[in-house]
């Protein structure tokens, strides 16, 4: 199967600008991607710290990892104080020094969390042998009581007493990036550890929105190269097989018809070199009919 020049010459120049507009695309996403994850986490990260240095790490140790300290329904409900009165009634006296500490701080971590329009929940995590505990949250989360896996992340928190946040990462509800902070008691001690989540929603649109002005100048330099490719290759190839025919018709002793390309480049040096070629061929056909008639 023969494949033609024009054809050669379309398919190199299309393969190497869509290569280029790929690596290109490619690194403006990573670039894109980074900074956007560098940019959530850093907002985060600034919540979870100013958060934990408002909390009372003392009053946070008094408070046990105790399910029925979890009372249901948001702070801001028209009936909270009477739902804390009929709750606190139903408590022992070390319960209720316990309850009136969680809501406290509960109420305190609603107000960041509204303030800061977050839409996951806003927790402190406390270690408890080999797993940690959730202590106090806010959000709409009922796991107060329940346990929680030690991660990198907290680990980290509570061995340096230094804030961190996770990369980017995904599970079945969606991408999520979460911060971490210590919470110390008064002798400075990292008692806890606040963990702030965001979910991602609208990460993947954020980012496509940043790559869409690069893919869309890609793909019109990729357009405008398929056609620059095909009126140079088809300009090409018409002067080549002009060539090819004014060859054949010199090569049958058809030396009249001169040949007409002039262009600054290897196709008109090689329509000179035939023209000359020509030329020389007509004279020397001329001077042995010459002989011959004489």
């Amino acid at each position: 199967m023969r494949i033609g020049l024009g054809f050669r010459i379309i398919f190199l120049t299309s393969s190497i600008v869509l290569l280029t507009s790929a690596t290109l695309i490619f690194l403006a996403y990573n670039r894109a991607y980074n900074d956007l994850q560098s940019s959530i986490a850093r907002r985060l990260e600034g919540i979870a710290n100013t958060t934990a240095l408002q909390i009372n790490g003392d009053n946070h140790e008094i408070i046990a990892p105790n399910k029925k300290l979890n009372l249901k329904g948001s702070p801001s409900d028209e009936n909270r104080d009477q739902s804390i009165q009929t709750h606190l009634a139903a408590l022992s006296p070390a319960d209720q020094t316990q309850y009136k500490h969680f809501i406290k701080i509960r109420n305190f971590l609603a107000q960041v969390h509204r303030v800061n329009k977050l839409n996951t929940d806003i927790y402190t995590l406390r270690p408890e042998d080999s797993t940690m505990s959730f202590i106090v949250m806010a959000g709409g989360g009922q796991y107060i009581g329940h346990t929680h896996q030690f991660t990198p992340q907290t680990r980290d928190v509570l061995k340096t007493g230094k804030s961190t946040t996770s990369k980017i990462y995904y599970d079945q509800n969606g991408a999520w990036l979460s911060a971490f902070a210590p919470v110390r008691n008064s002798q400075g001690k990292v008692v806890a550890v606040l963990e702030v989540d965001e979910k991602l929603k609208t990460f993947q649109n954020e980012l496509a929105m940043q790559l869409f002005w690069p893919a869309i100048i890609a793909v019109l330099v990729l357009v405008l190269a398929l056609l620059l490719s095909v009126l140079f290759s088809k300009r090409l190839v018409a002067r080549l097989a002009y060539l090819r025919d004014v060859t054949e018709k010199i090569s049958l002793g058809q030396m009249d018809h001169p040949i007409q390309i002039r262009s600054n480049d290897e196709i008109g040096d090689l329509a000179q070199a035939l023209e000359r070629m020509r030329e020389s061929l007509k004279m020397a056909m001329q001077m042995l009919e010459d002989e011959d008639e004489g």
